[in-house]
């Protein structure tokens, strides 16, 4: 190659020239043809196009089509990533530092567990507490249960912030207790599993087992001294009737009344039949049976017609009623009526003293006709000699002589036995 070549191609190569930016040293000592020949043809790619004559074309002052454009035909790598304003790159990657937990506040700058990052500095989170530098969750950390420096034992855990010890080999925590789901009909099997009522947990399962003195009746436990559908044995169901409800009691089947009903027959097929409010044999109670005179109402005996139920047990019309004539104590005499609640005499008949005799009372000597009280010689009945006879209820005379205040038992007895019919022994005078 002769020394104006050399030229052509040292000028085309030059970095001022050439977008690939050779160092002109490369090409201007030492270098072979053949090396020359290869750098021309590399250089041409890269650099403007030479025409012919290998003749550096002037600079026109345009768009030069050998200049870097920076435009790039790939996708940025996050180290070529350009960042905003508000992000810091870190690693080659754009990070926001003021909530980047990794980069808080600066690159590299991790934020520990149970911190978050908030403009730019590490804080505990919502579910956090700080202890020391330390972020803890206060519910669990052994270290810190319930609270910080509050250290569970050795073997402890910290459940729900309470210190708890490990359960018995052959246990499992359910919650707060520890139980054998092999056996635990609450939990059988596993936690929160319970039995159906009637059923046990054997071997992790659930099923009919009965403790005494239960019985296994068909698929549940019965206590067959109180269940009134298997009263002493399975399947002896109680029968039941009206106003009554069965049950069973010490294996022997009864009922229940409802409330004013009784069972006095105690049979079961008609229920409670006796109401106690109307029915007169069981009026307020079994076997409390009103008289045939009478009737029950609101559970008491009362008198049919409006009588007077009197303390014998009789219900009375105290107006007419000879043996409760007024009152319930009253008795009318021989010969007497009831006549509105008083006793008289019954027509044709006179009462003198107490006595009602027939048509008139007697000249001398009837009961009560001149009784004199030998102790102080006053008379008895007040009544001396015949009184005048005017009716049923007629008022005798009264006598006008004056007793005498005082006599002799003899004298006494002798007026006594004047005054006292012969064919009857006059009584006894008192002493003085």
């Amino acid at each position: 190659m002769h020394n104006g070549m050399r030229k052509a191609i040292r000028t085309s190569l030059a970095p001022s020239e050439s977008s690939c930016g050779f160092p002109e040293k490369w090409y201007l000592s030492g270098m072979r043809w053949s090396s020359l020949c290869f750098v021309a043809l590399f250089s041409a790619g890269c650099a403007t196009t030479q025409d012919d004559s290998i003749t550096p074309k002037p600079d026109t002052g345009g768009a030069d089509s050998s200049v870097d454009t920076g435009a790039d035909v790939g996708t940025d790598t996050p180290s070529d990533a350009t960042c905003t304003a508000t992000q810091t790159k870190c690693s080659g990657v754009c990070v926001d530092t003021k909530t980047d937990g990794k980069n808080c506040g600066a690159c590299a700058k991790a934020c520990t567990s149970g911190q978050t990052c908030e403009s730019g500095t590490c804080t505990c989170t919502a579910s956090s507490t700080k202890c020391g530098t330390d972020c803890v969750d206060t519910k669990v950390d052994t270290k810190n249960c319930g609270g910080c420096g509050k250290a569970c034992s050795t073997g402890q855990t910290c459940e729900a912030g309470v210190c708890t010890s490990p359960c018995p080999t052959g246990q499992t925590k359910c919650g707060t207790k520890c139980v054998d789901t092999t056996s635990d009909s609450s939990n059988c099997g596993a936690c929160d599993k319970p039995c159906p009522t009637g059923q046990a947990c054997v071997a992790s399962a659930c099923a009919v087992s009965c403790d005494l003195p239960k019985i296994k009746c068909t698929d549940k436990c019965v206590d067959p001294g109180f269940d009134a559908d298997n009263c002493g044995g399975c399947g002896k169901k109680c029968a039941s009737g009206p106003k009554s409800t069965p049950a069973c009691s010490s294996s022997a089947c009864l009922l229940i009344c409802d409330t004013g009903y009784g069972n006095c027959n105690d049979k079961s097929d008609d229920g409670c039949e006796a109401d106690f409010a109307t029915d007169a044999k069981n009026c307020g109670g079994c076997g409390k049976a009103c008289a045939t005179t009478e009737t029950c109402s609101a559970g008491a005996c009362k008198c049919a017609g409006g009588g007077t139920k009197c303390p014998d047990g009789a219900c009375a019309d105290l107006t007419s009623d000879v043996t409760h004539c007024g009152s319930c104590t009253k008795v009318c005499g021989s010969n007497q009526v009831c006549t509105t609640g008083g006793c008289v005499c019954k027509p044709g008949y006179v009462l003198c003293g107490d006595t009602c005799f027939a048509t008139s009372c007697p000249a001398t000597g009837f009961i009560g006709s001149a009784l004199i009280n030998s102790t102080d010689s006053t008379l008895i009945n007040g009544w001396v000699g015949t009184p005048a006879p005017s009716g049923p209820g007629a008022t005798p005379r009264r006598s006008t002589a004056a007793a005498p205040r005082r006599s002799t038992r003899t004298a006494t007895a002798g007026a006594l036995r004047s005054r006292w019919p012969s064919s009857r022994p006059p009584p006894r005078a008192q002493p003085d």
